[in-house]
Formats: C-alpha cells, structure tokens, sequence
C-alpha cells in the first residue's frame, strides 16, 4: 500500500507507515469523516515512539485483530480508507456540483466549458461569481481543478481545510452553480425588441432540471386584459389562505406547462 518495498524490522515498517501517513493531504490528517478505525491508527501512526510497541503492541489492538494475518489484512484495508478519503471527498463535491450545474455525466467537459464561456461577459461586475465561471472555462475534472474552485469559495488553500471547508464549498457551490444557470437564462432573454416581454424560469439545479425561456408580443391595448387577469389570479390565491410559497410554486408550475405547449418556448433540459 505504501509503495515502497518494506524491511521486516519494526523500525523499518514504522518507519515506512509514517511516511504513508505524511504524504497524504493535510486534510486527511485531520478529518473525523473516516471511520473510528482509520482514525486510530492515522493518530496511532503519527504519534510513534516506540516502533516495537506500536507495531506489535499496539496495532493489533487498534484493529481489534487476534492473529499477525488479520492485522495485515486490517491494516491494508485502513491504509486504503485513508488514502482514498481526500479524492473521494473532492470527487463527491464535483458530482454534487455538476449536478447543480445541470451536466450529465454522460456529457464532454467541452460542453460546460462552452457554457460557462456563453455567459462569462454577463458576470464580469460579480468577482465571486465570474471568478466561478472563469475556472469552468478550463475545467478538466481534475483534483487540481476541484481544489481550486473548494479553495475560491472557501477563501482558503487545501493545506489549511478541515472539515468545515468542504461543507461550506458545498453549499456555495450549489449557490454559485443556481447563479450560473441564472446567466444563462438571462443571456437567452436578453436583447430582445423594445416591444417584447420576456419570462424565464429555472426549475431546480439538478441533472434533472430545466431552465426555460419564452418571448412574447404584449401590445399596449392589451394592458388592460392582462391587469384584469392578472387582479383575477391574485385575488382566487389570496382569498382562499394558501401559502404564499406554494402559490408562488404553482403560478411557476402553470408558467412552464404553458411555455411546454406553445412551440416558439426555448427549453433546456438536462444540459
């Protein structure tokens, strides 16, 4: 596991294992979101002293293993829970992220890309928010690339995060991923004629969401009309005591099925 050809001697093997352990990522050294075993002997291993205790003492003891062959086993199995928490948790911050962000995984990188590239213009006067799309622009999927978006968000490097920075990247992203989708809503309904009207609307952030734009000719002898419809909803929604947050959800909801049926809407799904 740790890659290098280990000597039998207790000194050698603890040596090699702290080394292991000093080569991970700082979060890894402090993060509680590993199990109470990896936890013990990551602590165990970079607290040594005595390599003939620790190896023969205290090990098996830390592991709960009654012979030499499952503490071999256990202590494989751990060092691999440990070497695998920092890319698993970056890897799940990027899922969550893309999701948001509405990428199907099936998609090419070069798809977000250009996206992000579609509507980089828009968020030139927001820093956060154009600092978020400039890293989309070149974003490969890498560690390196999550860790410098996780590291935007949370204003810090990786070598200072605990386990408060990637729940903190967690939801600013997701907020960050909403704005975006919003640009580009924006983007689509902008420049439109004087005499135009505009709706567009974003329908959750996940894979599964859809973002929905639709222009329309709204004369001005029309006005009228559409104040008296308009007095006639309100009045059905608030005369009844309905929640302001579900009418608002239905009035979204009537907005796209009428969007759906008419053939000039303009609708992403599962971008």
């Amino acid at each position: 596991m740790t890659g290098n050809q280990i000597h039998s001697d207790a000194l050698s093997v603890a040596r090699e294992l702290v080394r292991f352990c000093m080569k991970q990522p700082s979060w890894t050294r402090r993060t509680k979101t590993i199990s109470d075993d990896a936890q013990a002997l990551r602590q165990l291993i970079l607290n040594a002293s005595d390599p003939n205790k620790t190896i023969f003492d205290d090990l098996p003891v830390v592991l709960n293993s009654k012979n030499d062959e499952c503490v071999g086993k256990e202590i494989s199995a751990t060092l691999e829970e440990i070497q695998q928490a920092y890319p698993k948790m970056l890897n799940g911050l990027q899922k969550e992220m893309l999701d948001a962000l509405g990428h199907k995984p099936s998609n090419d990188l070069e798809m977000l890309k250009d996206r992000a590239r579609g509507v980089s213009d828009k968020v030139a006067g927001h820093f956060q928010l154009a600092a978020f799309v400039n890293r989309l622009k070149d974003f490969n999927g890498t560690a390196k690339d999550m860790e410098s978006l996780v590291g935007m968000t949370v204003n810090r490097p990786p070598h200072d995060w605990s386990d408060k920075e990637p729940k903190q990247a967690e939801l600013a992203l997701a907020d960050y991923s909403l704005k975006f989708r919003h640009a580009e809503m924006l983007t689509r309904v902008h420049g439109r004629p004087p005499n135009r009207h505009a709706i567009g609307i974003v329908l959750g952030t996940g894979e599964d969401g859809q973002t929905m734009t639709k222009s329309f000719d709204v004369g001005s002898n029309d006005s009228e009309a559409v104040q008296k419809l308009t007095d006639k909803l309100v009045h059905q929604l608030t005369a009844k005591s309905i929640d302001p947050d579900l009418a608002l959800a239905a009035l979204v909801r009537a907005g796209t099925v009428l969007i759906d049926q008419n053939d000039g809407a303009k609708i992403t799904n599962k971008t």
